[in-house]
């Protein structure tokens, strides 16, 4: 048996506290919605030298949504724990400007929109009219348990990320010695993924771009479901002003099922912000999402207002969104407004 021991390395502890409040309403069916959501967040981190000179960082963290609500009564299924215990989860191994990354939930990727400089969360709408937003926010293989290398240089971060099993956001045990004759047998537990990933400023003062292709498999018996994101995304400061863009494509290929339905999804969006002074921003963005596929879908177009304010530890964040068309359903429109709070310790 080996043990690892600790002789040079420094352990931190730190945290996050985030609340919100979500006002929303559908015009298409007279519907309204007010509620609080709340995440809170305990990171544990050690660094340190290996024996053989090569630097490491390890961590976790600890995360409870609202939605987090396994209990020891209650048996976790799917992803129920994926907020609690696969949170950013990682040993990273360092040499020089290269990192070799194990774990879930940590390495680089595209899951953000730039397009939302001032603003928090994702772009779309979702709830409105009752269905989902159509804008992307990713597909996506860093979630799930994988490893992954990143090569940092003058223009920035080049990464790929690659994971047996895409399905695999909540890990078994340490050993992986539980599992089960069904998990074996099941098709969708096989299928594996990979993320390419370009993090940089492509050596422009004032510049964040990012770049990546994203394929997901997600196989069932009978069912072949290729699932590819490519995202494009830049935001460039000018002093008080910063303009954004983001170019998103997502396909969903499924063949040999008959109730199946192939998806595309092209969204596009622009982003304006000020700095009023150096705690007030506002922001400006318009985005759109058309479906390629679905005969009589209509362009999701979402409209967003945003106002930040940076209050030392505390900050506050409101934006107002007008959605038409929601999901790629004709006329179904709605608002909704919310205001996020956010501590860190």
């Amino acid at each position: 048996a080996l043990s690892a021991t600790s002789a040079v390395a420094q352990t931190t502890v730190s945290g996050n506290l985030a609340l919100s409040y979500i006002a929303a309403k559908s015009e298409t069916r007279a519907q309204s919605f007010r509620g609080f959501g709340k995440e809170s967040q305990i990171n544990i981190s050690n660094k340190g030298k290996l024996t053989n000179g090569l630097d490491y960082v390890a961590g976790f963290s600890i995360e409870m949504d609202g939605a987090d609500t396994a209990t020891s009564a209650t048996a976790p299924t799917g992803n129920t724990l994926q907020g609690q215990q696969s949170e950013n989860v990682y040993i990273d191994f360092i040499s020089g400007n290269t990192t070799v990354s194990i774990g879930a939930d940590h390495f680089q990727n595209a899951d953000t929109h730039l397009t939302n400089i001032v603003g928090f969360g994702y772009l779309g709408a979702s709830g409105i009219g009752g269905v989902e937003s159509i804008y992307p926010a990713n597909v996506n293989a860093y979630q799930a348990y994988g490893i992954g290398l990143a090569q940092n240089t003058s223009i920035g971060s080049f990464g790929i990320y690659y994971t047996p099993n895409n399905k695999n956001a909540q890990a078994g045990n340490d050993i992986f010695n539980g599992v089960t004759k069904a998990q074996l047998e099941t098709a969708a537990n096989a299928e594996s993924a990979y993320e390419v990933t370009y993090k940089g400023n492509l050596g422009i003062t004032g510049l964040t771009a990012l770049a990546s292709y994203t394929n997901s498999p997600n196989g069932t018996a009978g069912n072949v479901n290729d699932a590819t994101t490519s995202r494009i995304g830049a935001q460039y400061n000018m002093g008080a002003f910063t303009v954004a863009y983001d170019r998103t494509r997502v396909e969903n290929t499924l063949a040999n099922v008959a109730s199946a339905a192939a998806s595309k999804i092209y969204a596009d969006s622009i982003g304006l912000a000020y700095a009023v002074n150096k705690d007030v921003s506002v922001g400006l963005t318009y985005a759109s999402a058309t479906d390629k596929v679905t005969v009589g879908a209509k362009d999701e177009e979402i409209i967003m207002a945003a106002i930040g304010y940076n209050l030392g530890p505390v900050s506050v964040q409101a934006q107002y969104k007008n959605v038409q068309n929601n999901g790629g359903l004709s006329a179904n429109d709605g608002q909704t407004a919310s205001v996020y709070f956010n501590t860190k310790f």
